[in-house]
């Protein structure tokens, strides 16, 4: 596919890595080349040069491949999984540019702490000999109280409202589970307490049942992210997920069309009045 090609050259030119550094010397004075992969072997790699590629290029590069008309190689399947891989890419992008801020903001913190201490080492009173005084227990105690009283401050939360096909039920089981505001989105995690208690599973247990999630934006079910890795929802969105094994999914267009809060009144209207036990739209 000529777009496909095209597209992974530009994004491999774009990085202005020097990839020919990353050629093993040949024993019979050979000269070797490199060549990114078009993805028609394996799909999955594509873009890649001697498997790596800038997760920012690769994701923008995702996100090319899968508006593409008509898809990579004419497969719908290469389109979806494109869209996929880019959803999965970008929650890893950010979930590691946390972690750098994160870890920035703890040695700021250490580091002012330190200069907060030293400082009130050196302003400490002295006596007529130039000797430090000892400190009165009351201005110990006091210091140690004002410690305590300072530490991480409580992340705010947010209801987050998760519908679950599981077996013997008809319908799906409606959680009300916990998400945590980023500027203009929700991180969510499926692994939490609130679903995990809600579905009987032992939190702790490595034998845990596999569910899969309706990805919008492939229109399909899916193992990822796991429920480990967080995700992130606009504010009022819902999620929709199902046992890996139950196959008969009751009125599941109708509750695809609750996971956005732009659809849930033009889906009351056209399927009727929410089902007990399913929330009125905002």
């Amino acid at each position: 596919d000529a777009r496909v090609s095209a597209l992974v050259d530009t994004a491999v030119a774009a990085e202005g890595r020097p990839w020919a550094r990353l050629l093993h010397g040949c024993s019979k004075g050979a000269r070797h080349g490199y060549q990114a992969s078009y993805g028609q072997k394996q799909w999955e790699h594509v873009g890649y040069v001697f498997e790596q590629l800038k997760p920012e290029s690769r994701l923008k590069l995702l996100h090319e491949l899968s508006r593409l008309v008509p898809p990579p190689y004419q497969r719908p399947v290469f389109q979806a999984e494109a869209i996929m891989w880019a959803g999965i890419l970008r929650d890893e992008i950010e979930v590691a540019d946390r972690r750098t801020t994160s870890a920035s903001r703890r040695q700021a913190a250490k580091e002012l702490d330190r200069e907060q201490r030293l400082s009130n080492i050196n302003v400490r009173p002295r006596d007529q000999a130039g000797n430090h005084r000892p400190r009165s227990a009351d201005s110990v105690s006091s210091d140690r109280n004002e410690r305590s009283s300072v530490g991480r401050p409580v992340n705010p939360s947010c209801e987050v409202l998760v519908y679950v096909y599981v077996p013997g039920r008809v319908l799906p089981l409606f959680i009300r589970a916990v998400g945590t505001p980023r500027d203009n989105v929700v991180e969510f995690l499926f692994g939490q307490d609130a679903v995990y208690g809600s579905l009987g599973i032992d939190a702790k247990s490595r034998t845990k049942p596999s569910y899969m999630f309706w990805n919008r934006e492939a229109r399909g079910w899916t193992l990822y992210p796991k429920p480990h890795q967080p995700m992130f929802l606009l504010p009022g969105e819902r999620l929709l997920y199902k046992d890996a094994y139950v196959s008969h999914l009751e009125r599941l267009d109708y509750y695809k069309s609750q996971l956005l809060p732009a659809d849930r009144e033009r889906a009351d209207t056209r399927y009727g009045r929410p089902l007990v036990g399913v929330p009125s739209s905002p």
